[in-house]
Parts: structure tokens; sequence; C-alpha cells
């Protein structure tokens, strides 16, 4: 499944400090080529299949690749195609399809002014707010079971983290503008949340309360309903809020009642859930991996529309591999080939050297014009920058020395 090939993908670059990672996306890229080159009746994942061999110590297998790999090497550049191919069957998973969540109220007409998507801000802060809420209520109710020694210093740990969430929350709406679009909706989120979370506890952790968690279902159902009711968010945004929460919450319910392995409650069936719940319920979850998979998906979509590739509104979805910047026109072509239609490049942050950030700034806009030829959609990776970067490298470029050419400390506004 997608949890199973995140997670090797995950060990592989764990492992990977003598690894040279251009060796393993070249790897990568030519699997993938292989299987876009595959004539009819051809076997579909010959490439694959070197690269397992050549996992395996085949030296010929590496050589038919057209690579020097090392072990180590083939097996991340195998984890990483996995991971690939496992991304782009993503709407084929039925492990991934979640049923409807709430009442008809999903299919109400919306107002025209309402939120379609949050900024990426208040989307990270809503997400926050859903996992530390999640957890304050997990660890509260192993507490009140006596779970452990030190339980008192992690409860109020968790509490805090619980009320900067939901304080940093309420004050990142306010900071970008929303606090009138929303009104009283931002509230609302906040406290629907916590009810989720006190109902995934009450109903996964020993000793199971199911009074408890009925009445955090119905506070969480009365919550969705004046979210509805208020119209302020669009139906794709409020339904990926609710889902975020609900995944959020089984994650963090699931994953503490893994320290409960002594205790176990029996499981309830879907008659017995629906009698309990009402037939609106979507039915417990007992996998806090893939519930943590479902919970960073609609996180991302919060603010990332999903069915749009560059604005287009043509319906594409995403289809993401990571490429080294040095990538060729050839590499980039193999890989729109092969139904990937977007290109993840790392940018290394800027330093005050100029010969060193007009290089960086030369390769990266060889590879966007290349995207531009295949049609294919470019994000640029800054997550290695440090906050300083802004601030202090990049004008430090741009007082580099003048030379006939003007100055040379950095890009140029056409170039920008």
């Amino acid at each position: 499944g997608l949890a199973d090939v995140l997670v090797s993908r995950s060990t592989a670059c764990s492992a990977m400090a003598p690894v040279r990672l251009d060796r393993v996306h070249a790897a990568a890229l030519r699997c993938h080529a292989l299987s876009g080159e595959a004539e009819e009746g051809d076997e579909p994942c010959a490439g694959r299949m070197l690269l397992r061999l050549a996992a395996g110590g085949d030296k010929e297998a590496a050589k038919r690749l057209g690579l020097a790999l090392s072990k180590l090497e083939a097996e991340a550049a195998l984890a990483a195609v996995q991971a690939d191919l496992a991304l782009l069957a993503l709407d084929d998973d039925p492990d991934l399809a979640e049923p409807a969540l709430g009442s008809a109220a999903l299919v109400s007409p919306r107002q025209a002014g309402a939120i379609a998507r949050l900024p990426p801000a208040a989307a990270e802060a809503a997400k926050w707010l859903a996992y530390h809420t999640s957890w304050c209520a997990a660890v509260e109710r192993q507490a009140s079971a006596g779970a452990g020694v030190g339980d008192a210093t992690e409860v109020a740990r968790r509490r805090g983290l619980s009320r900067e969430a939901r304080e940093g929350w309420l004050k990142v709406v306010e900071a970008e503008g929303l606090g009138d679009a929303l009104g009283s909706s931002a509230e609302v989120l906040a406290d629907a949340a916590e009810a989720m979370a006190r109902h995934t506890a009450a109903f996964r952790l020993c000793p199971r309360d199911v009074v408890a968690a009925k009445e955090a279902w119905k506070v969480f159902e009365a919550a969705l309903a004046r979210l509805e009711e208020a119209q302020e968010l669009k139906t794709s945004l409020l339904d990926d809020l609710k889902w975020m929460l609900w995944n959020g919450a089984w994650h963090a319910a699931n994953k503490a009642a893994e320290e409960d392995e002594d205790e176990e409650e029996e499981e309830l069936d879907e008659e017995a859930e629906t009698a309990l719940f009402g037939e609106g319920y979507p039915g417990s979850q007992d996998d806090a991996l893939m519930d943590l998979v479902r919970f960073l998906r609609h996180s991302l979509q919060c603010h990332w529309d999903s069915c749009i590739v560059g604005g287009s509104g043509d319906g594409q979805k995403w289809r993401g591999v990571c490429l080294p910047l040095g990538a060729t026109q050839r590499e980039i072509h193999a890989a729109a080939a092969v139904g990937f239609n977007a290109v993840r490049f790392a940018i290394a942050e800027p330093t005050s050297a100029a010969d060193k950030w007009d290089k960086e700034f030369t390769r990266a806009r060889g590879v966007l014009e290349a995207c531009v030829s295949d049609s294919v959609a470019a994000v640029l990776d800054l997550s290695s920058w440090s906050p300083s970067s802004s601030s202090s490298a990049a004008p430090a470029s741009r007082r580099g020395k003048k030379s006939a050419g003007g100055d040379k400390g950095g890009p140029s506004e056409a170039a920008l």
C-alpha cells in the first residue's frame, strides 16, 4: 500500500549518508524511462526488475541501467520508484477512499463569496490546531486511566501546546485578514477539533467510555452544522477541514492506543457503531499510519487545489517527481513521458558570494526552461533555506561588485 511504500522510502533515505543522490535520482528516472519506452508485449516493470537485481548486487543489471550503482543506491532508487508509482495510483487506492462525512449539508449551495482555500499560514495553523488538540485529548484520557508515571507533567505540556495552537490559529486568522470573512467560524472550527479529539480518545482508549464518545460526537456534528449554516467556507474546503480533524484525531488515539497493548476492548461492528452514533457515522479507524497519511493530505488540500496544475483549470491532478537541479531536457522529457506533470527541484540557499548565487540561478533557469518546453509544472523546494537568508544573504549578493555588464551581485530584474 501507499503507506508501506512511503515508509520504505523514508527508511531508505534515512540511511543514505554514503549515497550519491544524483545517481539515485538518475537510476529512478532511468527506470521510469524504460517503462515509458516499453513497446506492446514488453514487460512493463523491466526497469524495476533491473533495479531489484542491482539492489541485490548484480553488476550486470547495473550496467544495463547505464549506471554504476552501489547496493544501497539501488535500494534507495527502487524505493523512490515504488513511491512515485504509488502516488500515480493514488486515486485508485481503495484504502484512501473515504465515505461521506456529516449530513446532506455537504451538497448544499454555497455563497458566491465563500472562501475556497485558506492562505498557507492559516492552513498550517489549522493543521497544528488539530494535531495538538488531538494529542492533548489522548494524553488526558490515558492519564485519567492511570497509564503511568509522569502523566501530570505530560498532560500539562500537552494542554499548553493545545492552548497555544488554538490561540495561534485565531491570531493567524486575524493576521491573514480572514476575521470578517470567517466571523465566528474560526472559533467553531476550534471547538469541532476539541470535540472530535474527545470522541476518538473516549472511543479508542481503554477503558472505553461510549457515553462520553457519543456526547462528543454530537458536539462535533453540531459544530459541523454551524459551519455549514454560516456558508463562509466552500464545500471542498469545509470537507477537507472535516477530514483533517477526523483523521488527525484518529491518528492520535490509535497511536496512543499502541501503548495500551495489555488492555484491549472488544471491537464494535459497523451496526453497533451506527446504533451508537447514527446513520451518518463514517466508522471507526484503527490504522495510525494511514490516519496520518490522510491527515497530511487534507491539511495540504486546505490551501492547495490538487485538481489544478498551474491554475489551468483543466482538471489535471498533480503528479510530481523529485529531480536534481542539474537535470537535463532529456530527463525532464522522460519524466513527462511516463505521466509526471510536475517536477520538484531543491534550491540551495543563496550565499553572499555573488558567483555562487549566479551559478545556482543559472542552473535553475535552465531546468525551468526545460519544464516550460515539456509543459511540466516546476516546484522550487526552498526548505533548506534559513529564516535569515532573505534578510542577509540575498541583500549581500545584490551589493556585489559591478562589472562592465552591470551589477553582478544577483539575477537581473529581467531574469527574475
